[in-house]
């Protein structure tokens, strides 16, 4: 398990897990929101990650048919909060 952030510069500084992977996912989402800026169109984070079933692995069977995707069951616990499982 990852006790650091590694961009941070050092890995001495101990994180709780929850951190990292809530500060990955922020990461991740933006760098997808900067390099898939259409995916993005006219929804917010929530609204994206409640459909990524839909909109992205849509897209790699396409490019990869047969591929092996994930699939996702969400809890809905607030306007702002979702988690995905």
């Amino acid at each position: 398990m990852l006790n650091c952030w590694p961009s941070s510069g050092s890995c001495n500084e101990r994180r709780e897990p929850d951190d990292l992977v809530r500060n990955f996912g922020t990461y991740l989402l933006g760098f997808f929101k900067r390099r898939y800026p259409h995916f993005f169109e006219g929804v917010d984070a929530k609204q994206f990650l409640a459909n990524v079933g839909d909109i992205i692995h849509s897209e790699v069977r396409k490019l990869y048919p047969g591929a092996g995707v994930l699939s996702f069951e969400y809890i809905d616990l607030s306007p702002d909060r979702l988690i995905m499982l």
